[in-house]
């Protein structure tokens, strides 16, 4: 019912009169509402795109900051590393150097302790010797002296001065340990001089000597004066209560007296050093104050010397051994190796960058182009509206005023007449005549101006075809544009696969890195147990050489296993190329055979699978159908109402390929949503524009 009478409507409208030109074509309101639908698809389309090319502009730089980041961290946490490794060598090496110093110093003190006992052992000697040979001279001395006392002819004085000859006779020295020697003995003699002049030489003035049968003296009486002379002189502070003994001692005989006196003198003079011992300059004591000094001194010396070997071990620090030296030269250039593949990474990010950018900027200017396309293509349409609008008005116009100038000279012609026939002055109907017959004159040329704007009219007619082929032409060019942007599209998911084989390959050298260091950790370990080894083999020569093949066999497994390990590395590498060519060519096959974007996320996976297996059934051919009733899924009797599309009478339908067996086709609507659609709905849509059926039609035009 609706249908026959929109049907008259649009006849009843479509019925214009001959002189308001041709009528307008029934699909012309078709294909206005399908280049409206198609542009604004086309620009919801780009500006998704632009927005998603946003969005992975802003990822791809969001992942490039994270890998500098990671970079960054990786770098400065094996600068770290290799800062405390460094340290802790050179904390050893320092603790070995103090170590080696430590045992150093104390065998270097042993041997002096050893030296110096030495010396003092054979300074004791010689004090020792050069005490008996003073002891030897005192005792000549006193042996002459007592024969020169003994002598009857001679006077104590002549034995004085023949004292002070013969002690002026010895050699005299002021420093030294035998002048010292030499004045302590003469100290003692001019005691015992005393000591005889007082109280031993006093009872024999008057005595003259005995004969020489009677110098004999008795064993017990001599050996008795011995022993108390002995035991007086041994002291000094005993001596004078000895000699008061010695007097209180009765006397057998002069000569008795006398032999006593000289073997206690004897005595006396052999045990006054014994005495005076501890106080001579060349004793222990000085000689233990000059080694405290000589030690002193040496300690000063160890304490420079231990400052030269502290300040040897800082430069040794600084300058590290040859094998320290190595060490850090290769430590070194891995870091510096390290450095280069970071350098390396970040130009290659920056290259990414770059072209990242500059296809961001080569795909920007589509969306405004594109834009600038479109509002074209929507002017297009209006313009085409006004155009055809504008020469129905003015074809209007023209009617009235055509129609104006046909009653306008009837007008006049009713009114001459009726002047002429009504009138009998001609002289005075003259100049209205003339008046007529210009205005007249007016009309006509109006009229001439009229019908030369008509077909200017008609000449804008044209004019509009043309611009619906320039629209044709436009079409194509978006189409273009269209390609473009997939193009554009392949490019992006081409860097991100650049990117993602870029992070593998720093994932990669991350994992050779931390190989490489484990691996150098391994031959440090090893080294330390080599110089370990080394310091034992220094006693045990054959431990030594077990150790170093151990440390060769450990050495060519570790290359051996690194060899496995980089030709594993290699194969893998390859197998990874292989894949990366297999997914590359999966995905050039898939964009070719599908260039329309994916259906929306909205729609189920069951949804998804279903009619992905019906398109990949059908054929990849586009076509436009238009409805031609209004039908809901839900309101229908099958059993999945949500793979149908809801039709409204006359909507536009793009459908994929053939009618399936059951009469169902594959379809979308124009704002993106896919599923089935009943082929007994639809109709296709001519080349021009049109449905096959006129009914069709107008429910179109409805």
């Amino acid at each position: 019912m609706t249908r026959n009478v929109v049907g008259r409507g649009l006849v009843a409208r479509s019925c214009a009169s001959p002189r308001r030109g041709p009528a307008q074509a029934p699909g012309s309101l078709a294909q206005k509402e399908e280049q409206r639908q198609e542009l604004e698809a086309l620009r919801a389309e780009l500006e998704e795109e632009r927005l998603h090319t946003q969005e992975l502009r802003r990822h791809f730089a969001a992942e490039t900051r994270e890998l500098k980041a990671a970079l960054d961290r990786e770098q400065q946490l094996l600068a770290q590393q290799l800062q405390c490794e460094w340290e802790q060598r050179q904390a050893q090496s320092v603790r070995q150097l103090q170590e080696l110093n430590q045992r150093q110093r104390v065998a270097e003190t042993r041997q002096l302790l050893r030296w110096k006992e030495a010396e003092l052992r054979e300074g004791q000697e010689l004090l020792r010797w050069e005490f008996t040979a003073a002891a030897r001279q005192a005792r000549d001395l006193q042996r002459q002296l007592a024969e020169e006392m003994a002598r009857p002819t001679r006077s104590i004085r002549e034995a004085g001065s023949k004292l002070r000859d013969v002690l002026s006779q010895l050699p005299w020295e002021t420093d030294g340990d035998q002048p010292a020697h030499i004045r302590h003995l003469q100290n003692q003699l001019q005691l015992e001089r005393r000591l005889f002049i007082k109280y031993i030489l006093q009872r024999f003035e008057g005595e003259l000597p005995a004969s020489p049968s009677t110098a004999q003296p008795k064993g017990p009486s001599g050996h008795q004066g011995r022993q108390e002379m002995q035991s007086s002189c041994s002291s000094g502070q005993n001596g004078p209560q000895a000699l008061e003994a010695l007097q209180k001692r009765p006397l057998e005989s002069p000569n008795a007296g006398q032999r006593t006196t000289r073997k206690a003198v004897a005595d006396a003079q052999l045990q006054v050093p014994e005495g005076e011992d501890v106080v001579l300059p060349g004793s222990t004591c000085s000689q233990l104050l000059e080694q405290n000094t000589r030690l002193q001194r040496l300690l000063e010396e160890l304490a420079r010397q231990q400052s030269a070997l502290e300040t040897e071990n800082r430069l040794l620090t600084k300058d590290g051994s040859a094998e320290a030296c190595k060490e850090a030269e290769r430590l070194q250039q891995k870091n510096a190796q390290l450095a280069a593949l970071a350098l390396q990474l970040a130009e290659k990010s920056r290259h990414l960058q770059a072209t990242i950018d500059r296809l961001v900027s080569s795909c920007e200017p589509l969306p405004i182009q594109s834009s600038a396309e479109e509002l074209c293509m929507a002017s297009f349409p209006q313009q085409r509206d006004g155009d055809m609008g504008e020469p129905a008005g003015a074809l209007l116009v023209g009617d009235r005023r055509d129609d104006f100038s046909h009653k306008v000279p009837e007008e006049l012609q009713a009114q001459v007449a009726a002047d002429e026939g009504g009138s009998s002055d001609v002289s005075t109907r003259c100049p209205a005549c003339e008046e007529l017959q210009l205005q007249l004159a007016e009309v006509t040329d109006a009229n001439s101006r009229l019908a030369e704007e008509n077909a200017r009219l008609w000449g804008q007619m044209g004019w509009t075809q043309q611009v619906q082929a320039e629209n044709a032409d436009l079409k194509g060019h978006l189409a273009q544009v269209a390609d473009e942007r997939d193009s554009a599209i392949r490019t992006n998911i081409c860097l991100q696969t650049q990117l993602q084989e870029a992070e593998r390959e720093l994932k990669a050298m991350r994992e050779m890195a931390e190989r490489s260091q484990q691996l150098g950790k391994e031959l440090e370990e090893t080294k330390l147990a080599l110089q370990r080894k080394e310091e034992e083999g220094r006693r045990l020569q054959r431990a030594e050489t077990e150790v170093y093949r151990e440390h060769n066999k450990t050495l060519q497994l570790f290359q051996a296993q690194l060899i496995e390990l980089n030709g594993q590395y290699r194969k893998l590498n390859k197998q990874r190329q292989q894949l990366y060519q297999e997914l590359g060519r999966l995905g050039r096959e898939r964009s070719d055979r599908i260039n329309f974007r994916p259906l929306q996320a909205q729609l189920a996976a069951g949804k998804e699978t279903v009619l992905w297996e019906a398109m990949r059934k059908q054929p990849s051919e586009l076509r436009a159908f238009i409805a031609r009733y209004s039908y809901d899924p839900f309101d229908g009797p099958n059993q999945q109402p949500e793979l149908e599309l809801p039709l409204v009478a006359g909507q536009y339908v793009y459908v994929f390929g053939d009618v399936d067996e059951d009469g169902w086709y594959v379809a979308e609507l124009t704002n993106g949503t896919r599923g089935f659609v009943p082929s007994n709905l639809v109709e296709e849509v001519s080349d021009d524009g049109q449905s096959d059926d006129t009914g069709a039609s107008a429910e179109t035009s409805d």
